[in-house]
């Protein structure tokens, strides 16, 4: 094979091509390999003087110029047929191929003697100027004799061929553009319709683009009145027609400006206020909720508490953030060493001031413990099929890229649990938000956004299915190109555990328990084997916490962490200070039955019956209403639904 700018790409083609016994007897019987019916003449548009000249490339341009039929084209030479044949006269410029044969030798239109012909005049785009409304005169006149006759309506002769359409009446409607958007309106969603006015804008020939917007922005900003009517809880207070049309003219306006365009441009009306001033933004609204004294108040009372482990690292993300320096963080630590507590304090602190802290845990339970958090594939739409390429599904001028932008800080916790390439996809999506490049100097971690991870690589590492010991590592934080720009901080001091008496930590072989505790995550306990050729990879437990499973291991186990619970089976205080974690749900039922079996009382069944609609969306509220119903039963009652749709 030959290579570089020599090579025949012709030649390598026959060479490497493959012909079947059938292809074969077919190319050498000579039968036809494509037949195309029928003809189709692409029909070129150009203004007076402004016709291409092919010419090839040994030719001599002195020649190619002085040829006499060198300006003809499909488009000249309709004019002179025009001139020589008043029976020409009857028919369009796209109708002419079907009568009359292109002859290329000598560039002229003859009278067709045998077959037909499509004529498809060529596609002028909207920005071209004059020539897009010369090619919609084309489309309607007949037999015009030359541009000049092209352009005289009514006896006058227009300066251009737009006069001459808007004479014509071809641009003097705009109901046409109307139906187009009301058209859409009745499947698409509002940010679709959106997108069509732009484009229609920017590449159409609107007569009268305010009409078009007054005719439409309503159906325009009906996803924003949704949205203004459910944050404000209450169906009966409607958004007043001037913020509705105010908040369309906003969104339009970013739209343009990705284009270098603007509403003046189109004379449209401008909004009258800035992006987030008039409060639109859901998401803004909810993470700027909060009392900024009451904020304050309890920043101030929680760091008197911290150690100096955890004031260094508030020390560290405070001053960073504020002066707009250093590097994204990890805050390591085993469990009980206060990051929870930590990350409450940082967040209290910044919300005191009015700025805007996003808090994510890559676990629904870890998110119950932040103030407003979700989880991380929740919050940025991490996709649950990851790859080294991978993005967030997040748009541009959405109220999520809005909110990301306008953080000062992200709190991710949990981190090690989650796979290295759902941080590498959150950093791409951040960059793109944030107009950062991914390369080069001028790259920064996640956009040059401040985040704060956090976790204990002693937990769970990320799940990856069907994997071992080293694809399970290799999904991890610290395999990530990210961890050489994180700065880490790690604590030590085990919070949790300070405030148990020492009588009750001693436990085998002089350890306490968060000595022992922290021995067990860094493997420096003794392990045994339970064969002589087995691994060493056994730890025993001290009996100190070992229950006696006796006959019936869910009695023994539940009687010892919840007892006198006939006593205490009301108190929230006892209920919410004990629990029993089990992988299975069989395990869970065979708990609660023998739990409910403890509880003094009736069993009463409550049959309800749910007539639903799923046009009108009931269902969701329903289900809703029952799991707050079913939250305050007594344990002693027996809840039981009946679904009927």
């Amino acid at each position: 094979m030959q290579s570089g700018r020599h090579r025949d790409e012709i030649q390598q083609y026959i060479d490497c091509r493959s012909l079947s016994v059938y292809e074969a007897i077919w190319r050498l019987n000579e039968y036809t390999i494509h037949v195309r019916e029928p003809s189709v003449v692409r029909l070129g548009v150009h203004l007076d003087g402004q016709q291409k000249v092919p010419y090839k490339k040994q030719s001599n341009v002195r020649n190619v110029l002085g040829n006499p039929n060198v300006g003809n084209t499909h488009l000249t030479e309709w004019f002179a047929l025009n001139r020589r044949d008043p029976q020409a006269r009857v028919l369009t410029y796209a109708h002419i191929p079907n009568n009359c044969t292109w002859l290329p030798d000598c560039k002229e239109w003859n009278p067709r003697k045998k077959g037909f012909a499509i004529g498809r005049v060529a596609y002028v785009p909207p920005g071209s100027g004059d020539v897009f409304f010369l090619r919609m005169m084309l489309t309607k006149v007949r037999g015009a004799l030359s541009y000049a006759h092209l352009r005289t309506v009514n006896g006058e002769l227009c300066p251009d061929f737009e006069k001459a359409c808007e004479k014509l009446g071809l641009l003097s409607d705009t109901s046409e553009w109307i139906r187009v958007l009301s058209d859409i309106s009745t499947s698409r969603m509002p940010r679709v319709i959106r997108s069509t006015f732009v484009s229609m804008l920017m590449f159409c020939e609107i007569p009268s683009p305010i009409a078009l917007f007054n005719s439409s922005w309503k159906s325009m900003a009906e996803d924003y009145a949704y949205r203004l009517t459910k944050d404000l809880r209450d169906q009966t207070q409607k958004p007043s027609d001037e913020r509705l049309q105010n908040w369309v003219l906003r969104e339009l306006q970013a739209m343009l400006s990705s284009h270098s365009m603007t509403l003046e441009d189109f004379n449209l009306p401008t909004p009258t206020d800035g992006p987030h001033e008039d409060g639109e933004n859901p998401l803004i609204n909810e993470h700027l909720a909060f009392d900024t004294d009451q904020q304050h108040a309890l920043a101030t009372s929680m760091l008197h508490s911290l150690n100096p482990e955890q004031t260094n690292v508030y020390t560290s993300v405070i001053s960073s953030v504020l002066n707009k320096m250093g590097r994204a963080f990890f805050l390591y630590g085993h469990e009980g060493t206060g990051k929870t507590y930590l990350y409450n304090v940082i967040a209290a602190r910044f919300r005191s001031l009015g700025k805007i802290v996003v808090l994510v845990a890559s676990s629904g339970i870890g998110a119950t413990l932040l103030p407003k958090a979700t989880t991380a594939h929740s919050r940025f739409k991490i996709p649950l099929i990851l790859d080294a390429t991978s993005t967030c599904p997040i748009k541009h001028r959405t109220d999520l890229a809005d909110l990301l932008k306008e953080a000062s800080l992200i709190i991710w916790d949990e981190a090690p649990m989650t796979h290295r390439q759902a941080f590498e996809a959150v950093d791409r999506s951040l960059c793109d938000i944030l107009n950062v490049p991914l390369n080069g100097h001028h790259y920064k971690p996640f956009g040059g956004k401040k985040v704060l991870f956090g976790g204990d690589f002693r937990q769970t590492l990320p799940v990856i299915t069907d994997a071992g010991r080293e694809q399970m590592i290799d999904g991890s934080l610290t395999r990530s190109k990210l961890w050489n720009t994180f700065k880490v901080m790690c604590l030590s001091t085990n919070m949790r555990i300070t405030a148990v008496h020492s009588a009750d930590q001693q436990l085998m072989r002089g350890y306490t328990f968060p000595e022992w505790v922290l021995a067990l995550g860094d493997g420096r306990l003794r392990a045994r084997s339970f064969r002589e050729d087995g691994p060493s990879d056994w730890i025993q437990i001290p009996s100190l916490f070992l229950i006696d499973p006796g006959d019936d291991t869910v009695k023994s186990i539940a009687d010892d962490i919840y007892d006198l619970f006939p006593d205490n089976h009301r108190d929230p205080a006892y209920l919410t200070s004990r629990a029993i974690v089990t992988p299975t749900n069989t395990t869970v039922s065979r708990i609660n039955d023998y739990m409910q079996q403890r509880v003094q009382g009736n069993i009463k069944n409550i049959i309800v019956q749910i007539h639903c609609s799923y046009q009108q969306k009931q269902q969701i509220r329903l289900t809703k209403a029952i799991r707050q119903s079913s939250s305050v039963l007594s344990r002693s009652m027996e809840f039981q639904t009946t679904s009927l749709c």
